[in-house]
């Protein structure tokens, strides 16, 4: 078994794999949807902390920003000081020839790179409402790697080969089928109530809504890596203007839901959350936020939330920052990839809990069904793990690697043989 199924080179640049997931874990737990709440320290659950719509965006991204900001700096003054090691070395050589260069500037559209980063923030928060408003279950996240495929094919001329094709059907075939299965449990499980269960026509409209958005933020990857790669952005500058966009974006968005008030109807009641006692309905609020931030409790625990809301923004920075990395070295599959062994490791946990606490559902068991196929096949495409059989391992990158330096030592041998005969 071992001959026929291997591990694949480890490359250094995984570790950003490694810190992203190290970043992210513990962020999931305290404050993200992949726990459940009951399995969270009971103050760290969600109604004891303020809704994260536009008001707390308007930290994470200045967050994302000085972050940035930060960084930059000592990357500025890290070359400051290689320049001038570089620079006194170069002043013990003394050169006979004097060298004229000119120096070529690369052909950069901000104005697009803005639209795309603008692009990439609105599909984010489009992607949060439909999780924070209960259309949970219904993204069929598995297919963003076969977008990502497709775009590299389109935009960058990239050939995919056999053993990517099974991983991708792998994905296509398995994992579609188990998150359709996971949707029909749903359905059976009565005392599961999510909205699209009262309103069917939810289910078509969340479904295709999820894919569009799933499918733009695999571009806005793409897009993201040809500007890392071809145009020299640096991932601090990267941070920099995402972080500068999306304040400017979740300020405007915060003004406009914190004045409009919300109408009493059923659709109100389901979007408007944001509230006080004997108050009107808001999408948003910038006061009930700072109000549920620092309300009546004792001042020490309102200082405990105050750093746990710290602690929140820095772990965002930190793990966008590491997802940047990883498109950057690596390319935007290996950040789906690192998203399939995240949300595989908090399956198994929360699979764990739900066993000894006999809870376990079959809409669960499907969704780590799904999980399980979708790092099976991520893996593949990938090669962390190889194939070697049925001629799976013929066109990966070692083996290709291998080929072109064997056939240009042939091609070396040939043009010295031609030599010696002359």
């Amino acid at each position: 078994m071992g001959n026929y199924i291997t591990f694949g080179d480890y490359n250094p640049k995984y570790k950003y794999i490694f810190f992203y997931i190290l970043t992210r874990l513990p962020y999931e737990y305290f404050f993200g949807d992949g726990f459940p709440e009951e399995m969270k320290i009971y103050f760290l659950r969600k109604e004891n902390l303020p809704s994260s719509i536009f008001v707390y965006d308007i930290f994470k991204y200045l967050g994302m920003l000085i972050f940035g900001l930060i960084n930059i700096k000592f990357e500025f003054k890290s070359q400051v000081i290689q320049d001038k090691i570089t620079k006194h070395e170069k002043n013990k050589i003394i050169l006979d020839i004097e060298l004229i260069y000119h120096e070529t500037k690369q052909k950069f559209s901000f104005l697009s790179f803005i639209s795309m980063l603008i692009i990439y923030i609105i599909a984010i928060k489009i992607s949060d409402f439909f999780y924070f408003f209960g259309l949970t279950g219904l993204d069929f996240w598995t297919l963003q790697l076969i977008f990502i495929c497709l775009l590299n094919i389109i935009l960058f001329k990239i050939k995919i080969y056999f053993h990517q094709k099974i991983a991708i059907s792998i994905i296509l075939i398995f994992s579609t089928l188990m998150k359709t299965l996971t949707i029909i449990s749903i359905y059976e499980n009565d005392n599961d109530k999510r909205v699209y269960k009262e309103h069917i026509y939810l289910l078509f409209v969340g479904v295709i809504s999820f894919l569009i958005i799933f499918f733009i933020d695999s571009y806005a990857l793409c897009r993201i890596k040809w500007y890392l790669d071809l145009k020299f952005i640096s991932t601090n500058k990267l941070m920099i203007h995402f972080g500068f966009l999306g304040f400017l974006f979740s300020i405007f968005f915060s003004i406009i839901s914190s004045l409009i008030k919300c109408k009493n109807d059923e659709f109100s009641s389901h979007v408007c959350t944001v509230y006080e006692e004997e108050s009107e309905k808001y999408f948003d609020h910038f006061l009930i936020f700072f109000h549920q931030l620092w309300s009546e409790r004792a001042t020490l625990n309102n200082i405990a939330y105050l750093l746990i809301l710290l602690l929140k923004l820095f772990l965002t920075a930190l793990y966008y920052f590491f997802s940047f990395l990883i498109v950057k070295f690596l390319s935007p599959e290996y950040f789906v990839s690192s998203d399939s062994i995240l949300y595989f490791i908090i399956k198994l946990i929360c699979l764990i809990y739900y066993l000894a606490t006999n809870t376990l559902k079959n809409d669960f068991i499907f969704e780590c069904l799904t999980q399980l196929f979708s790092l099976l096949g991520t893996i593949i495409y990938l090669e962390l793990i190889e194939l070697n059989f049925c001629d799976l391992n013929y066109n990966l990158k070692k083996n290709i690697k291998i080929r072109a330096k064997n056939e240009a030592l042939n091609i070396f041998n040939i043009d010295d043989q031609s030599s010696e005969d002359d």
